[in-house]
């Protein structure tokens, strides 16, 4: 009795091994025992109530599976991805356990049977059981892993479309798998050679799990070419929108010195007429104007000039305009040189980060009067950090506001932070770190060298 309940035990085990090996998510010793407790409990139940091997098999699976995408959708709630962390769980626990029973067979026919490989023999014997149990837990262990580890990486930049989308291409497939594989348990009625049947599971599974492999890599490849594609389109955007600033400062200079001319002109015909009060009106309207023009382009000039990121400059610069638009004060310091490591992911999602925290600084700035985004590019010794702030009146709880739907601002809201989330969790070389206090909301972007 106690060996039933030590061997069940160890396969709920391993099945949450494999789970989180696959999910990559961290759970507490708490809800690690209540799902190890909840697998153990079906397999009990069902080797207890269900007689038959066959019909026990697939009833555990399945409640398995089910189970698994209850767990998985109160973390990641894209249904049809939760449905291939569970479905991949019980398919590498299939794998493994058939790929130790191969191993097993091969000793059994070098040792001229000696080495007992039937399901009842490996049952009866304590020795052969935890063997075998640990055998599927090492090959297990290092498919799930790897496997987990390699899903991860291809699906690091996708939103939660692309994930879905893998999801519903992958699970067909192995759908598939475990359809075929719970069919072939049958095969047992027809061949009673235990040794052909473990090869046979074994092959199925294998090839199975190939095919699945590279689908994963083909969808993901494809994908990633995409996203890449879009990316450098967009960067090239940002440069032509940068180049495009440029030139318009330049066209700003030559048209400044065009209208100084003309201001000296209409100054000299004021003086000669001795006319004070339109000399004084004149100059009060030209000076307004004259500020308003050259504001953005001195913040070009003076203080952007030593940021070496030309897609962060021009975002920077965008910026800038839309807050002049929006009657907002953007406040822009850059102290030293700041530039980043030739990483284009990093380069990528600097941008796109800066990008969502900048909209978020001037949507809290909209028609706030007396409104200041302040940002700050400055070297520390990890690597540049950039500083985005702007006024709060009612600090939001930070541990709120980067989960989706979260916002200050109305229904319908609430992505942008949870996006920025998402792509600092897939990429380590940036970090952010979030302040609210004495009316001032301040998010700290950090790229490590």
């Amino acid at each position: 009795m106690l060996s039933f309940i030590g061997f069940t035990s160890f396969t709920g085990i391993i099945a949450f091994l494999f789970y989180k090996n696959i999910i990559k998510m961290k759970y507490s010793v708490k809800m690690s025992a209540f799902i190890i407790a909840t697998i153990t409990v079906v397999n009990i139940v069902a080797t207890v109530f269900i007689p038959f091997f066959e019909i026990r098999a697939i009833v555990f699976n399945v409640t398995v599976i089910i189970f698994l995408i209850a767990i998985s959708y109160q973390r990641v709630k894209i249904l049809p991805l939760c449905a291939v962390y569970a479905i991949f769980t019980v398919i590498i626990i299939l794998l493994s356990a058939n790929l130790a029973g191969v191993i097993i067979t091969l000793v059994h026919l070098w040792t001229e049977g000696r080495i007992p490989i039937g399901r009842a023999d490996l049952e009866n014997d304590t020795v052969m059981g935890v063997i075998y149990l640990g055998l599927t837990l090492l090959i297990g262990f290092t498919i799930s892993r790897k496997y987990g580890n390699y899903l991860h990486e291809k699906t690091r930049t996708f939103d939660d479309a692309l994930k879905k989308k893998l999801a519903q291409y992958l699970l067909y497939g192995a759908v598939i798998t475990l359809t075929v594989f719970f069919v072939l348990v049958f095969l047992r009625y027809i061949v009673s050679d235990e040794a052909i049947l473990t090869l046979v599971y074994a092959l199925a599974l294998a090839i199975s799990f190939t095919y699945l492999l590279f689908a994963t890599f083909a969808f993901a490849n494809n994908t990633r070419m995409e996203l890449e594609l879009r990316h450098k389109e967009e960067l090239m955007q940002n440069l032509q929108a940068y180049t495009a600033r440029v030139d318009s400062v330049s066209q700003g200079l030559q048209s400044f010195k065009h209208d100084n001319m003309n201001m000296m002109l209409g100054f000299n015909k004021a003086i000669e007429t001795k006319d004070w009060d339109g000399l004084r009106k004149y100059y009060n309207e030209y000076m307004e104007t004259f500020k308003q023009s050259i504001a953005v382009n001195d913040a070009i000039t003076k203080k952007l000039k030593n940021i070496h990121i030309p897609p962060l400059t021009s975002i920077l610069i965008a910026k800038c305009v839309q807050a002049q638009q929006q009657n907002t004060e953007m406040w822009v310091e850059v102290d030293g040189t700041i530039a980043i490591p030739e990483d284009e992911n990093i380069l990528l999602d600097l941008c796109r980060i800066a990008g969502i925290l900048l909209d978020n600084a001037l949507e809290a700035c909209k028609d706030v009067k007396d409104a200041e985004v302040r940002f700050l590019a400055m070297n520390e010794d990890s690597g540049p950090i950039f500083i985005f702030q702007n006024p709060c009146n009612s600090p939001p709880p930070i541990n709120e506001l980067f989960k989706k739907g979260y916002s200050t601002k109305g229904a319908s809201r609430g992505v942008g932070l949870h996006n920025a989330a998402r792509i600092l969790a897939d990429n380590q070389g940036l970090s952010i770190e979030t302040i609210a206090e004495h009316g001032v909301f301040i998010q700290k972007l950090k790229v490590f060298k």
